[in-house]
């Protein structure tokens, strides 16, 4: 295959749920925080409703918010680095590099945690042009400005460049940022996420493996 022929020739990735599996993590934290004061919730409850919004745990019998948070966030912080990556994404990843496309991490992570991972992991850094996260600038996803920052740091037109993401924010991000995207939905985040509530974003695509990546930036479809 040719960089000429493709669809796409840059790629914005996130990292977390995407090329990371740190999700479960962020939930056995809840989990055990919410126990420590007593409080039993399910775990589809925990994934969907408490970890994408630590500030709303009052609805769930929390009353020391910001401790709770701290909790949460001191436990799961010496893990993040030990998650699991995404295999089957690596290997596209490593293959897109080689093909010469560009791509650039913009997550709402820091860049410790990224960088502490990849080295954890003993994974080259130097796949992606450039990583983008929460100490780049102040705005984080859905707000655009990551994305159109990446696209500048790239030189990358919006016609030829992709969002990939797991979550909401990771498309309502790239369509703010007039770009298309994916949403992937791999076995592992069917706990996460609400597949009719993702699709009603109206992503541009949808991928459950590395190899619908592959095709749609390549040739722009599905299968």
């Amino acid at each position: 295959m040719s960089l000429d022929t493709f669809r796409y020739t840059s790629v914005l990735i996130d990292w977390d749920g995407t090329v990371q599996h740190t999700l479960s993590v962020w939930s056995t934290a809840c989990t055990d925080q919410l126990s420590n004061r007593g409080i039993t919730r399910d775990l589809l409850t925990v994934a969907r409703d408490i970890v994408p919004h630590l500030h709303e745990c009052t609805k769930h019998g929390v009353m020391d918010v910001e401790a709770f948070i701290q909790g949460v966030v001191v436990q799961a912080l010496p893990l993040l680095s030990q998650a699991e990556f995404n295999r089957d994404i690596w290997e596209v990843i490593e293959t897109l590099q080689s093909y010469g496309v560009q791509q650039a991490v913009v997550s709402s992570s820091s860049l410790g945690a990224i960088t502490d991972a990849l080295t954890y992991h003993k994974k080259d850094l130097n796949v992606f042009s450039h990583l983008v996260t929460r100490d780049s600038l102040s705005e984080t996803k859905p707000n655009p400005a990551p994305l159109l920052y990446a696209l500048k740091i790239l030189n990358a037109t919006k016609k030829q460049t992709l969002m990939i993401g797991d979550s909401g924010a990771d498309i309502a991000a790239g369509k703010a940022a007039g770009i298309d995207t994916v949403w992937l939905y791999p076995p592992e985040n069917e706990l996460y996420y609400d597949a009719e509530e993702m699709r009603a974003l109206d992503p541009t695509y949808i991928a459950y493996c590395g190899a619908d990546i592959l095709r749609i930036v390549t040739e722009g479809k599905m299968e």
